[in-house]
């Protein structure tokens, strides 16, 4: 059985990057984008704190082989389990497996 869900939230920034996402042409990479949003969202407050001990204070960003470069911060309660996470970049990796940013 998992955890509780954490709440994940976006930055304006990160709204309007993955908004942009979804408007891409290559459906694949909107359909992508969509996919790692619910990953991250459906994450159990225990699935966050492997990246916080990658990250100094609960910020952490993904790992060079996600398609998307996703970085945020893990807020904790005073007992140190993870509240929320504030998503503040969610681009999509340039050039990743042939298909290149838009100009």
């Amino acid at each position: 059985m998992k955890g509780p869900k954490i709440p994940v939230q976006l930055s304006r920034e990160a709204e309007r990057e993955f908004d942009e996402i979804q408007k891409w042409r290559h459906l694949k990479v909107a359909e992508w984008g969509v996919k790692y949003l619910r990953g991250l969202i459906g994450l159990p407050r225990e699935g966050w704190l492997p990246l916080d001990r990658r990250g100094e204070e609960g910020i952490f960003k993904s790992e060079e082989h996600v398609p998307f470069d996703i970085r945020g911060k893990v807020f904790y309660t005073k007992d140190r389990k993870p509240e929320f996470v504030l998503i503040t970049r969610f681009r999509f990796r340039n050039d990743f497996g042939g298909y290149k940013t838009p100009k």
